[in-house]
Protein backbone atom coordinates (compact mmCIF):
# COMPACT_ATOMS: atom_id res chain seq x y z
CA UNK A 1 0.00 0.00 0.00
CA UNK A 2 1.29 3.45 -0.70
CA UNK A 3 0.56 6.58 0.99
CA UNK A 4 0.64 8.70 -2.26
CA UNK A 5 -1.22 7.85 -4.95
CA UNK A 6 -3.28 10.01 -7.52
CA UNK A 7 -6.34 7.17 -7.80
CA UNK A 8 -9.45 9.03 -8.32
CA UNK A 9 -11.91 7.22 -5.41
CA UNK A 10 -15.04 8.09 -4.24
CA UNK A 11 -15.00 6.17 -1.13
CA UNK A 12 -12.86 6.41 2.15
CA UNK A 13 -13.59 4.59 5.31
CA UNK A 14 -10.67 5.59 7.57
CA UNK A 15 -7.80 3.09 9.09
CA UNK A 16 -7.94 2.61 12.26
CA UNK A 17 -5.56 2.81 14.77
CA UNK A 18 -4.47 -0.91 14.67
CA UNK A 19 -5.02 -0.11 10.85
CA UNK A 20 -2.07 2.48 10.98
CA UNK A 21 0.46 0.17 13.06
CA UNK A 22 0.23 -2.23 10.20
CA UNK A 23 0.66 0.32 7.45
CA UNK A 24 3.87 1.85 9.20
CA UNK A 25 4.72 -2.01 9.35
CA UNK A 26 4.55 -2.08 5.56
CA UNK A 27 6.48 0.60 4.63
CA UNK A 28 9.56 -0.53 7.24
CA UNK A 29 8.95 -4.61 5.26
CA UNK A 30 9.18 -2.69 1.62
CA UNK A 31 11.84 -0.55 2.79
CA UNK A 32 14.24 -3.61 3.89
CA UNK A 33 12.75 -5.75 0.96
CA UNK A 34 10.33 -7.82 2.52
CA UNK A 35 7.31 -6.94 1.00
CA UNK A 36 4.09 -6.40 2.87
CA UNK A 37 2.13 -8.27 5.73
CA UNK A 38 0.03 -10.74 4.53
CA UNK A 39 -1.95 -13.81 5.88
CA UNK A 40 -2.91 -16.89 4.27
CA UNK A 41 -5.99 -18.94 4.72
CA UNK A 42 -5.88 -22.65 3.60
CA UNK A 43 -9.34 -24.97 3.38
CA UNK A 44 -8.53 -28.26 2.97
CA UNK A 45 -11.07 -30.41 1.20
CA UNK A 46 -12.42 -34.02 0.23
CA UNK A 47 -13.19 -33.15 -3.39
CA UNK A 48 -12.95 -30.67 -6.18
CA UNK A 49 -15.39 -27.98 -5.21
CA UNK A 50 -18.05 -26.45 -7.86
CA UNK A 51 -16.27 -24.42 -9.64
CA UNK A 52 -18.95 -22.86 -11.56
CA UNK A 53 -20.55 -21.38 -8.18
CA UNK A 54 -17.15 -20.88 -6.77
CA UNK A 55 -16.24 -18.37 -9.16
CA UNK A 56 -19.77 -16.62 -9.70
CA UNK A 57 -19.16 -16.54 -5.75
CA UNK A 58 -15.74 -15.07 -6.02
CA UNK A 59 -17.01 -12.12 -8.36
CA UNK A 60 -19.99 -11.13 -6.66
CA UNK A 61 -17.50 -10.88 -3.34
CA UNK A 62 -15.25 -8.18 -5.22
CA UNK A 63 -18.71 -6.51 -6.41
CA UNK A 64 -19.74 -6.51 -2.95
CA UNK A 65 -16.33 -5.26 -1.35
CA UNK A 66 -14.50 -2.96 -3.78
CA UNK A 67 -11.90 -2.18 -1.05
CA UNK A 68 -10.36 -5.54 -1.63
CA UNK A 69 -9.21 -3.65 -4.55
CA UNK A 70 -8.67 -0.35 -2.65
CA UNK A 71 -5.32 1.75 -1.84
CA UNK A 72 -4.63 3.24 1.36
CA UNK A 73 -3.63 7.10 1.61
CA UNK A 74 -3.03 9.50 3.86
CA UNK A 75 -4.70 13.00 3.43
CA UNK A 76 -2.23 15.93 3.09
CA UNK A 77 -4.07 18.19 4.98
CA UNK A 78 -5.38 15.97 8.40
CA UNK A 79 -2.74 13.22 7.79
CA UNK A 80 -5.55 10.53 8.46
CA UNK A 81 -5.50 7.79 6.04
CA UNK A 82 -8.26 6.52 4.46
CA UNK A 83 -8.77 3.43 1.99
CA UNK A 84 -9.82 4.60 -1.28
CA UNK A 85 -11.48 2.56 -4.40
CA UNK A 86 -13.32 3.60 -7.62
CA UNK A 87 -16.92 2.18 -8.31
CA UNK A 88 -16.36 -0.09 -10.81
CA UNK A 89 -14.32 -3.37 -9.75
CA UNK A 90 -12.65 -6.02 -11.65
CA UNK A 91 -13.72 -9.56 -11.00
CA UNK A 92 -11.54 -11.94 -8.68
CA UNK A 93 -9.98 -14.53 -10.56
CA UNK A 94 -9.62 -18.41 -8.81
CA UNK A 95 -5.55 -19.94 -10.24
CA UNK A 96 -6.06 -23.27 -10.64
CA UNK A 97 -3.15 -25.49 -9.81
CA UNK A 98 -2.22 -29.43 -9.44
CA UNK A 99 0.47 -31.04 -8.34
CA UNK A 100 2.47 -33.39 -10.54
CA UNK A 101 1.51 -36.87 -10.19
CA UNK A 102 -2.36 -35.87 -9.41
CA UNK A 103 -5.50 -36.86 -11.32
CA UNK A 104 -8.71 -35.35 -11.81
CA UNK A 105 -11.39 -35.68 -14.03
CA UNK A 106 -12.35 -32.07 -14.49
CA UNK A 107 -12.07 -30.46 -18.05
CA UNK A 108 -10.66 -27.17 -16.04
CA UNK A 109 -7.00 -26.63 -17.37
CA UNK A 110 -4.67 -26.65 -14.51
CA UNK A 111 -1.59 -25.50 -14.11
CA UNK A 112 1.20 -28.55 -12.74
CA UNK A 113 3.53 -27.24 -9.93
CA UNK A 114 5.70 -29.37 -8.34
CA UNK A 115 4.82 -28.83 -5.15
CA UNK A 116 1.82 -27.53 -3.28
CA UNK A 117 4.31 -26.22 -0.38
CA UNK A 118 6.62 -23.99 -2.62
CA UNK A 119 3.87 -22.30 -4.35
CA UNK A 120 2.51 -21.41 -1.34
CA UNK A 121 5.34 -19.66 0.38
CA UNK A 122 6.36 -18.01 -3.04
CA UNK A 123 2.37 -16.45 -3.17
CA UNK A 124 3.16 -14.99 0.24
CA UNK A 125 6.20 -12.95 -1.16
CA UNK A 126 4.20 -11.67 -4.21
CA UNK A 127 2.39 -8.81 -4.63
CA UNK A 128 -1.21 -9.60 -4.31
CA UNK A 129 -2.22 -7.75 -7.74
CA UNK A 130 0.12 -9.67 -9.57
CA UNK A 131 -1.35 -11.00 -13.45
CA UNK A 132 -4.34 -9.00 -13.05
CA UNK A 133 -5.40 -9.81 -9.07
CA UNK A 134 -7.21 -7.64 -6.99
CA UNK A 135 -4.62 -5.77 -4.58
CA UNK A 136 -6.31 -7.19 -1.48
CA UNK A 137 -7.22 -10.65 -2.04
CA UNK A 138 -5.99 -13.43 -3.96
CA UNK A 139 -7.90 -17.17 -4.47
CA UNK A 140 -5.89 -20.48 -5.96
CA UNK A 141 -7.17 -23.91 -5.88
CA UNK A 142 -4.48 -26.81 -5.39
CA UNK A 143 -4.57 -30.34 -6.00
CA UNK A 144 -2.57 -32.93 -4.28
CA UNK A 145 -1.25 -35.73 -5.15
CA UNK A 146 -2.25 -37.19 -2.08
CA UNK A 147 -6.11 -35.95 -3.63
CA UNK A 148 -7.39 -33.80 -1.47
CA UNK A 149 -7.83 -30.17 -2.58
CA UNK A 150 -6.63 -27.22 -1.27
CA UNK A 151 -8.41 -23.65 -1.77
CA UNK A 152 -6.11 -20.83 -0.67
CA UNK A 153 -7.66 -17.34 0.40
CA UNK A 154 -4.63 -15.12 0.33
CA UNK A 155 -5.04 -11.65 2.60
CA UNK A 156 -3.50 -8.07 3.14
CA UNK A 157 -3.17 -8.07 6.52
CA UNK A 158 -3.78 -4.08 6.48
CA UNK A 159 -7.21 -4.92 5.38
CA UNK A 160 -8.10 -7.61 7.71
CA UNK A 161 -7.12 -9.57 10.73
CA UNK A 162 -7.28 -13.96 11.08
CA UNK A 163 -10.71 -13.43 12.14
CA UNK A 164 -11.95 -10.67 9.53
CA UNK A 165 -10.71 -13.37 6.70
CA UNK A 166 -12.87 -16.20 8.78
CA UNK A 167 -15.80 -13.43 8.00
CA UNK A 168 -14.62 -12.74 4.68
CA UNK A 169 -14.58 -16.10 4.09
CA UNK A 170 -17.92 -16.27 5.21
CA UNK A 171 -19.21 -13.72 3.01
CA UNK A 172 -17.78 -15.89 0.03
CA UNK A 173 -19.52 -19.11 0.80
CA UNK A 174 -22.85 -17.09 1.88
CA UNK A 175 -22.82 -14.22 -0.95
CA UNK A 176 -24.37 -12.20 1.26
CA UNK A 177 -23.29 -8.29 1.16
CA UNK A 178 -22.38 -6.21 4.15
CA UNK A 179 -23.89 -2.79 5.34
CA UNK A 180 -21.49 0.02 5.39
CA UNK A 181 -19.02 -2.07 2.98
CA UNK A 182 -17.96 -4.33 5.60
CA UNK A 183 -16.29 -1.48 7.81
CA UNK A 184 -17.31 -0.13 11.36
CA UNK A 185 -19.19 2.89 10.46
CA UNK A 186 -17.67 4.91 12.98
CA UNK A 187 -14.89 5.13 15.12
CA UNK A 188 -15.70 5.46 18.68
CA UNK A 189 -13.87 8.71 19.84
CA UNK A 190 -12.82 10.04 23.26
CA UNK A 191 -11.88 13.59 23.81
CA UNK A 192 -7.91 14.54 24.14
CA UNK A 193 -7.52 14.12 27.98
CA UNK A 194 -9.47 11.52 28.36
CA UNK A 195 -7.30 9.87 25.99
CA UNK A 196 -3.97 10.83 26.96
CA UNK A 197 -5.24 9.86 30.77
CA UNK A 198 -6.17 6.71 29.30
CA UNK A 199 -2.73 5.72 28.11
CA UNK A 200 -1.11 6.31 30.94
CA UNK A 201 -1.22 2.54 32.49
CA UNK A 202 0.46 1.03 28.63
CA UNK A 203 3.08 3.84 28.76
CA UNK A 204 4.23 3.00 32.22
CA UNK A 205 3.96 -0.66 30.95
CA UNK A 206 6.33 0.02 28.71
CA UNK A 207 9.32 1.61 31.06
CA UNK A 208 8.99 -1.08 33.39
CA UNK A 209 9.99 -3.98 29.58
CA UNK A 210 12.36 -1.23 28.73
CA UNK A 211 14.50 -2.68 31.76
CA UNK A 212 14.99 -6.03 29.99
CA UNK A 213 17.19 -6.37 26.90
CA UNK A 214 15.28 -9.20 24.63
CA UNK A 215 16.59 -10.66 21.82
CA UNK A 216 15.26 -12.59 18.80
CA UNK A 217 16.05 -15.35 16.41
CA UNK A 218 17.15 -12.94 13.47
CA UNK A 219 18.51 -10.68 15.47
CA UNK A 220 17.90 -6.71 15.63
CA UNK A 221 19.11 -5.74 11.79
CA UNK A 222 16.31 -6.77 8.87
CA UNK A 223 17.71 -10.49 7.29
CA UNK A 224 16.32 -10.83 3.67
CA UNK A 225 14.88 -14.45 3.33
CA UNK A 226 12.63 -16.22 1.74
CA UNK A 227 9.06 -16.34 3.58
CA UNK A 228 8.64 -20.45 5.25
CA UNK A 229 6.43 -22.31 7.34
CA UNK A 230 6.01 -25.49 8.97
CA UNK A 231 2.76 -27.09 9.52
CA UNK A 232 1.51 -29.71 12.64
CA UNK A 233 -1.60 -30.95 12.75
CA UNK A 234 -3.03 -33.33 15.55
CA UNK A 235 -5.86 -36.19 14.95
CA UNK A 236 -8.90 -36.12 17.21
CA UNK A 237 -7.42 -38.02 19.90
CA UNK A 238 -4.13 -36.19 20.35
CA UNK A 239 -5.98 -32.70 19.96
CA UNK A 240 -7.89 -34.23 23.05
CA UNK A 241 -5.05 -34.69 25.04
CA UNK A 242 -3.70 -31.43 24.42
CA UNK A 243 -7.35 -30.12 25.52
CA UNK A 244 -6.68 -32.03 28.93
CA UNK A 245 -2.95 -31.18 29.32
CA UNK A 246 -4.09 -27.44 28.85
CA UNK A 247 -7.07 -27.33 31.39
CA UNK A 248 -4.29 -28.81 33.82
CA UNK A 249 -2.56 -25.21 33.94
CA UNK A 250 -4.45 -22.48 32.52
CA UNK A 251 -8.48 -22.00 32.89
CA UNK A 252 -10.87 -22.35 30.03
CA UNK A 253 -10.74 -18.22 29.84
CA UNK A 254 -6.85 -18.30 29.71
CA UNK A 255 -6.10 -21.08 27.66
CA UNK A 256 -3.83 -18.64 25.27
CA UNK A 257 -1.30 -18.70 28.45
CA UNK A 258 -0.52 -22.64 27.75
CA UNK A 259 -0.23 -21.80 24.24
CA UNK A 260 2.09 -18.94 24.71
CA UNK A 261 4.14 -21.01 27.10
CA UNK A 262 4.55 -23.66 24.48
CA UNK A 263 5.73 -20.96 22.11
CA UNK A 264 7.88 -19.16 24.37
CA UNK A 265 9.84 -22.52 25.18
CA UNK A 266 10.23 -23.87 21.52
CA UNK A 267 11.97 -20.51 20.99
CA UNK A 268 14.14 -21.27 24.17
CA UNK A 269 15.21 -24.42 22.69
CA UNK A 270 16.35 -22.60 19.41
CA UNK A 271 18.65 -20.40 21.20
CA UNK A 272 19.77 -22.70 23.47
CA UNK A 273 20.93 -24.83 20.05
CA UNK A 274 22.99 -21.61 19.05
CA UNK A 275 24.72 -22.07 22.63
CA UNK A 276 22.85 -18.96 23.99
CA UNK A 277 20.43 -18.68 26.69
CA UNK A 278 18.70 -14.93 27.03
CA UNK A 279 17.97 -14.28 29.90
CA UNK A 280 14.70 -12.04 28.89
CA UNK A 281 11.93 -12.48 26.67
CA UNK A 282 9.64 -9.62 25.69
CA UNK A 283 6.51 -10.40 23.54
CA UNK A 284 3.25 -8.40 22.06
CA UNK A 285 0.05 -10.54 21.85
CA UNK A 286 -2.99 -9.66 20.18
CA UNK A 287 -6.31 -9.24 21.55
CA UNK A 288 -8.95 -10.19 19.28
CA UNK A 289 -11.58 -7.17 20.32
CA UNK A 290 -14.42 -8.67 18.40
CA UNK A 291 -16.71 -10.76 20.63
CA UNK A 292 -18.58 -13.99 19.58
CA UNK A 293 -22.18 -13.37 18.68
CA UNK A 294 -21.78 -9.90 18.56
CA UNK A 295 -21.92 -8.19 15.26
CA UNK A 296 -18.41 -6.34 14.00
CA UNK A 297 -17.33 -5.31 10.62
CA UNK A 298 -15.24 -7.85 8.67
CA UNK A 299 -12.36 -5.26 7.38
CA UNK A 300 -9.88 -3.07 9.99
CA UNK A 301 -7.75 -4.73 12.51
CA UNK A 302 -10.02 -5.28 15.10
CA UNK A 303 -7.15 -6.15 18.04
CA UNK A 304 -5.16 -4.88 20.36
CA UNK A 305 -1.83 -6.09 21.87
CA UNK A 306 -0.77 -7.51 25.54
CA UNK A 307 3.40 -6.93 26.09
CA UNK A 308 4.67 -10.13 28.23
CA UNK A 309 8.12 -10.42 29.88
CA UNK A 310 9.64 -13.59 30.39
CA UNK A 311 12.94 -14.27 32.40
CA UNK A 312 14.56 -17.00 31.59
CA UNK A 313 13.50 -19.25 34.75
CA UNK A 314 10.19 -19.00 33.96
CA UNK A 315 10.25 -21.19 30.94
CA UNK A 316 11.64 -24.12 32.60
CA UNK A 317 9.18 -26.05 32.71
CA UNK A 318 5.74 -25.64 30.77
CA UNK A 319 3.74 -25.64 34.85
CA UNK A 320 5.79 -22.72 35.48
CA UNK A 321 5.87 -20.62 32.18
CA UNK A 322 2.26 -21.05 31.46
CA UNK A 323 1.49 -19.92 35.31
CA UNK A 324 4.08 -16.96 35.06
CA UNK A 325 1.91 -16.21 31.46
CA UNK A 326 -1.76 -16.18 33.31
CA UNK A 327 -0.65 -14.15 36.24
CA UNK A 328 0.77 -11.76 33.90
CA UNK A 329 -2.41 -11.83 31.40
CA UNK A 330 -4.50 -11.23 34.83
CA UNK A 331 -2.82 -8.55 36.20
CA UNK A 332 -2.79 -6.14 32.52
CA UNK A 333 -6.71 -7.37 32.01
CA UNK A 334 -7.39 -5.87 35.56
CA UNK A 335 -5.36 -2.84 34.87
CA UNK A 336 -7.24 -2.86 30.86
CA UNK A 337 -3.64 -2.55 29.35
CA UNK A 338 -6.02 -3.53 26.29
CA UNK A 339 -7.73 -0.84 26.05
CA UNK A 340 -5.09 1.24 27.02
CA UNK A 341 -3.25 0.34 24.09
CA UNK A 342 -5.87 1.15 21.73
CA UNK A 343 -6.06 4.45 22.94
CA UNK A 344 -2.26 4.87 22.46
CA UNK A 345 -2.57 3.56 18.72
CA UNK A 346 -5.60 5.97 17.88
CA UNK A 347 -3.50 8.62 19.33
CA UNK A 348 -0.71 7.90 16.56
CA UNK A 349 -3.06 7.42 14.07
CA UNK A 350 -2.13 10.80 12.20
CA UNK A 351 1.71 10.35 12.78
CA UNK A 352 3.34 9.42 9.23
CA UNK A 353 4.87 6.27 8.60
CA UNK A 354 8.34 6.81 9.39
CA UNK A 355 8.28 8.75 12.25
CA UNK A 356 5.93 6.10 13.22
CA UNK A 357 8.33 3.33 13.20
CA UNK A 358 11.29 5.45 14.57
CA UNK A 359 9.24 5.91 17.52
CA UNK A 360 8.36 2.22 18.19
CA UNK A 361 11.34 0.89 17.16
CA UNK A 362 12.85 2.71 19.64
CA UNK A 363 10.97 1.99 22.66
CA UNK A 364 11.26 -1.82 21.78
CA UNK A 365 15.29 -1.05 20.89
CA UNK A 366 15.27 -2.12 18.00
CA UNK A 367 13.23 -5.09 18.24
CA UNK A 368 9.63 -5.13 18.85
CA UNK A 369 8.99 -8.53 19.66
CA UNK A 370 10.74 -11.59 20.87
CA UNK A 371 9.20 -13.69 18.52
CA UNK A 372 5.34 -13.56 16.79
CA UNK A 373 2.37 -15.53 18.34
CA UNK A 374 -1.40 -15.77 18.73
CA UNK A 375 -3.88 -18.30 19.66
CA UNK A 376 -6.75 -17.94 17.01
CA UNK A 377 -8.84 -20.10 18.68
CA UNK A 378 -11.52 -22.16 16.96
CA UNK A 379 -11.76 -21.52 13.26
CA UNK A 380 -15.23 -20.53 12.17
CA UNK A 381 -16.97 -20.80 9.00
CA UNK A 382 -20.71 -21.23 8.57
CA UNK A 383 -20.55 -24.68 7.13
CA UNK A 384 -18.96 -27.97 6.73
CA UNK A 385 -19.47 -28.02 3.16
CA UNK A 386 -17.58 -25.71 0.09
CA UNK A 387 -19.34 -25.35 -2.75
CA UNK A 388 -20.20 -28.79 -2.16
CA UNK A 389 -17.04 -30.43 -1.02
CA UNK A 390 -16.87 -31.74 2.57
CA UNK A 391 -14.50 -29.22 4.52
CA UNK A 392 -11.40 -31.44 6.16
CA UNK A 393 -9.55 -28.74 8.10
CA UNK A 394 -8.80 -24.56 7.79
CA UNK A 395 -6.41 -22.76 9.61
CA UNK A 396 -4.35 -19.85 8.87
CA UNK A 397 -0.65 -18.67 8.03
CA UNK A 398 0.58 -15.44 8.91
CA UNK A 399 3.48 -14.14 7.15
CA UNK A 400 6.19 -12.73 9.48
CA UNK A 401 9.10 -10.11 8.88
CA UNK A 402 12.58 -9.82 10.27
CA UNK A 403 13.15 -8.82 12.97
CA UNK A 404 11.88 -10.42 14.68
CA UNK A 405 12.25 -13.46 11.82
CA UNK A 406 10.17 -16.40 12.92
CA UNK A 407 6.57 -16.47 14.91
CA UNK A 408 4.12 -19.58 16.02
CA UNK A 409 0.51 -19.53 15.74
CA UNK A 410 -1.95 -22.05 16.77
CA UNK A 411 -5.73 -22.68 16.28
CA UNK A 412 -8.12 -25.03 16.09
CA UNK A 413 -10.71 -26.72 13.71
CA UNK A 414 -13.52 -28.68 14.86
CA UNK A 415 -11.15 -29.46 17.76
CA UNK A 416 -8.92 -30.72 15.87
CA UNK A 417 -5.32 -28.77 16.75
CA UNK A 418 -2.94 -26.85 14.07
CA UNK A 419 0.43 -25.61 14.66
CA UNK A 420 2.00 -23.23 12.40
CA UNK A 421 5.59 -21.98 12.34
CA UNK A 422 6.53 -19.12 10.61
CA UNK A 423 10.10 -17.90 9.83
CA UNK A 424 12.13 -15.72 6.93
CA UNK A 425 15.43 -17.86 5.87
CA UNK A 426 18.36 -16.49 7.45
CA UNK A 427 16.44 -15.80 10.71
CA UNK A 428 15.98 -19.49 11.47
CA UNK A 429 17.83 -22.41 9.48
CA UNK A 430 15.99 -25.88 8.22
CA UNK A 431 16.93 -27.93 10.93
CA UNK A 432 16.25 -24.68 14.30
CA UNK A 433 12.77 -24.78 12.39
CA UNK A 434 12.20 -28.83 13.12
CA UNK A 435 14.28 -28.21 16.49
CA UNK A 436 10.71 -25.85 17.20
CA UNK A 437 8.38 -28.12 15.75
CA UNK A 438 9.62 -31.16 17.82
CA UNK A 439 9.68 -29.18 21.17
CA UNK A 440 6.05 -28.06 20.37
CA UNK A 441 5.01 -31.22 19.98
CA UNK A 442 6.58 -32.91 23.24
CA UNK A 443 4.76 -29.82 24.93
CA UNK A 444 1.57 -30.27 23.21
CA UNK A 445 1.22 -34.04 23.96
CA UNK A 446 3.04 -34.21 27.48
Amino acid sequence: MTEKSGISATHSPRLNGADCFVLALNRMMRRTGQQELIGQTHIILESLPDLVSLRAAADQLAKNFPVLDAKALRNPFNLLASWKWKESSRGLPIRLWRESGSTSNSSEDFLEISNFQDLSESIMTEDLSMNGGLRNLRLDLVHLREGKWVFIMTWSHLLLDGRGAEMLLGALIEGKSIPGNGFQNTIPQKKLWPRIQSVRPILEHFSRLSDYCHQSLGGSRARLGRFRYKLLHLDENQSSQVQTRATEYATSLTINSFYLAIAARAHRSAFQSRGKDPQHYLLSIPVQMRRRGAKAPIFQNCISMLFYHFKNKDLDTIEIATRVSQEQFEKMARKGLDRSFLDLLELMRRIPSAPYMSFVSKQFSGEITSFFHSFTGDFCIPSSSFFGADVLNAYHIPSVFSPPGSGIFIGTFQGKVSVTLSWRDRAVSEEEAELIMNKIHLDLIG
